[in-house]
């Protein structure tokens, strides 16, 4: 696996290659690449695959291509939403949704 970091030391592309020194997308992983966004609290905002080609895939372990990540002013996740490789949203099995909206009360603790 090959890591790429950004200026403030972050990953932000893990790809992974065989002997010949081509992208290779591993069974366990069911990608060859993997991007990552993050905001200015170096919170994840976005996470995409990618495949050999480098398109965009949906791997054996999620069911998703890419997933988005919305924070709010406490750092707290407020929105999660889930895109197919035609980068529309996606309703997920295990949410049921496309997007899930996380409310906070007033003593910071998720209440929805």
């Amino acid at each position: 696996m090959r890591r790429r970091f950004d200026e403030k030391a972050r990953v932000v592309e893990e790809s992974y290659y065989g002997a010949d020194d081509r992208l290779i997308a591993p069974p366990d992983k069911g990608y060859a690449v993997l991007r990552r966004k993050y905001d200015a609290r170096e919170q994840v905002i976005e996470e995409s695959c990618y495949g050999v080609d480098e398109r965009l895939v949906i791997p054996r372990n999620r069911q998703y291509a890419i997933v988005r990540n919305t924070y709010d002013d406490e750092g707290r996740l407020t929105e999660r939403s889930y895109f197919g490789v035609d980068e529309k949203a996606l309703v997920q099995d295990s949410e049921g949704c496309a997007t899930v909206r996380y409310k906070y009360g007033d003593q910071g603790l998720e209440i929805e």
